[in-house]
């Protein structure tokens, strides 16, 4: 936003007249400034310590948290968060 803007007043009712409800609609967030395609591998230096709790994370075992997933291959739905390897 440029400047501020004054809040719309509502507009008055008159009797027996009905006003309709504004629409809902979502603002660009300007704040947002770059959105720059990148990867963790290439950001992360060889020995930088979150390699190692990285390293750890692909290590343990998911299946109890899988087994939730009720948006499964061939079913509806949309799939749950998954890294592609």
């Amino acid at each position: 936003m440029l400047f501020p803007l004054p809040e719309p007043s509502p507009p008055a009712k008159r009797p027996g007249e009905t006003i309709k409800p504004r629409p809902r609609i979502l603002e660009a967030n300007r704040s947002q400034t770059e959105l720059r395609p990148m990867d963790l591998d290439t950001v992360l230096p060889a020995g930088h310590r979150a390699r190692l709790v990285w390293g750890f994370v692909e290590r343990l075992d998911l299946s109890a948290l899988h087994d939730s997933v009720k948006a499964v291959e061939g079913g509806p739905g949309r799939g749950s968060a998954e890294i592609d390897k």
